[in-house]
């Protein structure tokens, strides 16, 4: 049985690169909200399935957070189509909501990282400047990167995936801002 999570925790992982990926070749809010929500979802799969072949109960942090962010990636897709979503304090309470997965999750200190990668998530992405949410990215991204790097070494071979997706979603983030800034800086100058 052992071997059967192993696989699809390969199968699983792989998508994860794919999306982190793709989240950047269509960079628009929308796109960004829905491929987020498909990554978040493959995620929580992905570390299920990494725990039953691994038994290591640090990943329950990144599961924690992905259900949480899940929520938060419907909600925020829905903020232009009624005002209890557009408003301020839905940042403050989904950033609210990831702290507290902290009593549920933690199981050591690495376990405050995707959570603080989580709550500036939630609150670069309920903006509408793309600029900002990039930032978010890259400052989440670094967090789960290091997160998953220490739990490498105390798991298994299977978080490589995770690592691979989150310096994925780093790059992409970082040349989309980059475009970004070079947009503008050419606007400014015509």
């Amino acid at each position: 049985m052992s071997n059967t999570f192993y696989i699809l925790s390969y199968i699983t992982g792989g998508i994860l690169i794919l999306l982190a990926l793709l989240n950047f070749i269509f960079p628009t809010r929308k796109s960004t909200l829905i491929i987020k929500l498909v990554f978040d979802v493959v995620t929580v799969v992905n570390c299920v399935f990494i725990l039953h072949a691994t038994n290591n109960t640090l990943i329950y942090a990144s599961i924690g957070t992905s259900v949480v962010g899940i929520s938060r990636d419907i909600i925020y897709s829905l903020r232009r189509k009624g005002k209890v979503f557009d408003n301020v304090f839905v940042p403050i309470a989904f950033a609210i909501l990831f702290s507290c997965s902290l009593f549920i999750t933690y199981r050591s200190w690495i376990s405050v990282l995707p959570v603080v990668g989580s709550v500036v998530s939630s609150i670069t992405l309920y903006s509408y400047n793309q600029k900002l949410t990039k930032i978010g990215a890259i400052v989440c991204a670094s967090l789960y990167i290091t997160y998953n790097a220490i739990l490498l070494s105390s798991s298994d071979v299977l978080t490589i995936f995770a690592l691979v997706s989150y310096v994925a979603s780093f790059i992409g983030a970082a040349i989309g801002l980059f475009v970004l800034l070079l947009n503008n800086k050419t606007h400014k100058m015509e």
